[in-house]
């Protein structure tokens, strides 16, 4: 059916659309084939209406449409991420040179980047994300 096993897909939205019933437009690597069942790329389903209410294209950019009860069918685990949106506060600094101290067991670690986050409101959520 197009997809790629064990790969990670985004839901980008999902609702009931009249004469349709659920449907979800996911997202994957541009690069990997899309879905090929009903609904996809091309498929006879879609009408110029539908295209119209959807902003549908036809085309291979990552993105697909697809039935709720073939998600359902193909896809065996559903993560739930809240994205937060501002206010939020970010740092950016790299270890180098001077301030790669190493490990906690090296007497220069002293030396690596270290911060202290003081939070005044309860029931905070904190996101910290470290790359590499």
């Amino acid at each position: 059916f197009g997809l790629v096993p064990g790969r990670a897909y985004c839901v980008v939205t999902s609702g009931e659309i009249p004469s349709c019933g659920r449907m979800m437009r996911m997202r994957g690597f541009t690069t990997d084939p899309e879905w090929r069942g009903k609904w996809s790329d091309g498929d006879a389903a879609w009408t110029s209406r539908l295209r119209q209410l959807l902003s549908y294209k036809d085309s291979s950019d990552g993105t697909f449409w697809i039935d709720f009860s073939d998600f359902c069918r193909h896809f065996t685990s559903l993560f739930v991420v809240r994205v937060s949106m501002p206010p939020h506060f970010a740092i950016q600094s790299s270890w180098d040179s001077a301030s790669a101290g190493g490990a906690p067991e090296r007497a220069a670690f002293r030396h690596n980047n270290q911060w202290l986050l003081h939070v005044t409101q309860p029931n905070t959520r904190i996101t910290v994300e470290l790359t590499q």
